[in-house]
């Protein structure tokens, strides 16, 4: 086919495929008559799970592969787009609008020497997965409103204030449900508000490692005492297992090296305690009579 599409051109999804063909479903399709692989990318649908998507500040378009549940793997879609030079086919990406329609944001070809990011991101059910981002670089222009995403590493480490901390907050607890999300962020607030009256300072910290494109969270820093503080609202050998990772993971992007804490929603098991004590990790507890007991103590 003669035809190719033009950045900017928008069009319903339906009228594209009885034109290029491919299937009409999946967000990455592949026209095989055509020689064309048509990526579709929705909004709405990239905020809800937070997934990259746009140019990112070299110019690269970053595009989060097939697979809405559990790990993406290089098969189908995935692997159709990875290998698309070698089957001679174009890629396009198109953008639906709020409208229905898809707009058409350019040509684009897989970088070939980083042709794709593997980072963590939550799927469907709101589990946390590992997702395949792809780095497209374009091929001719672009439309002029083609979506930008900011990868900075300006953001590496930087403190938020507790609204935006919040309202960065409102997509996971939209994908965790069926978790104890909600119960964590309650406990964080209530003995950040504790910290506070006592005066201390306190921010949670987005932290961006090198090669990534998507952040991720540390619950609280205490500022004043240097302390690190991540949230498990229930006293699990798993919970604080996972906390214990975490803690370590956030450590090494901090100066001073900060000390580290487990706060819980209950007493954990005098086990767990130790495991906790055997690294230096403090473990704080929220008693039933609202007040906080700390393993330091």
């Amino acid at each position: 086919m003669d035809k190719r599409p033009d950045p900017g051109e928008a069009m319903p999804r339906s009228e594209l495929h009885a034109m290029y063909g491919g299937n009409r479903q999946s967000g990455i399709s592949i026209s095989a008559q055509a020689g064309m692989i048509h990526l579709f990318s929705d909004p709405i649908h990239v905020e809800s799970y937070g997934m990259p998507d746009g140019l990112d500040e070299e110019g690269i378009y970053l595009y989060t592969g097939a697979g809405q549940k559990g790990d993406q793997t290089l098969t189908q879609g995935n692997r159709a787009l990875l290998t698309h030079k070698d089957a001679n086919r174009d890629v396009y990406i198109w953008r639906r609008e709020r409208q229905g329609d898809y707009r058409c944001v350019g040509q684009f070809e897989v970088d070939q020497e980083q042709p794709f990011i593997s980072t963590d991101a939550f799927d469907a059910d709101g589990e946390l997965r590992t997702v395949i981002v792809f780095r497209l670089r374009p091929v001719g222009e672009l439309a002029a409103d083609a979506p930008v995403v900011t990868t900075t590493e300006a953001l590496a480490y930087r403190g938020y204030e507790e609204k935006a901390a919040i309202g960065g907050r409102v997509r996971i607890e939209r994908l965790q449900r069926r978790s104890s999300r909600d119960s964590e962020m309650d406990l964080a607030i209530r003995y950040r508000a504790h910290l506070e009256r006592l005066g201390h300072e306190i921010r949670r910290v987005q932290i961006l490692p090198p090669g990534e494109v998507r952040p991720f969270c540390a619950d609280l820093h205490d500022r004043t005492d240097n302390v690190l503080i991540e949230c498990k609202a229930s006293p699990t050998r798993q919970a604080l297992r996972l906390a214990i990772g975490q803690l370590i993971d956030y450590r090494r992007f901090f100066s001073p090296t900060p000390r580290l804490a487990v706060l819980t929603g209950s007493k954990p098991r005098q086990d767990l305690i130790d495991l906790c004590s055997s690294m230096t990790i403090e473990v704080i507890w929220l008693e039933e009579d609202g007040t906080f007991t700390s393993s330091f103590d």
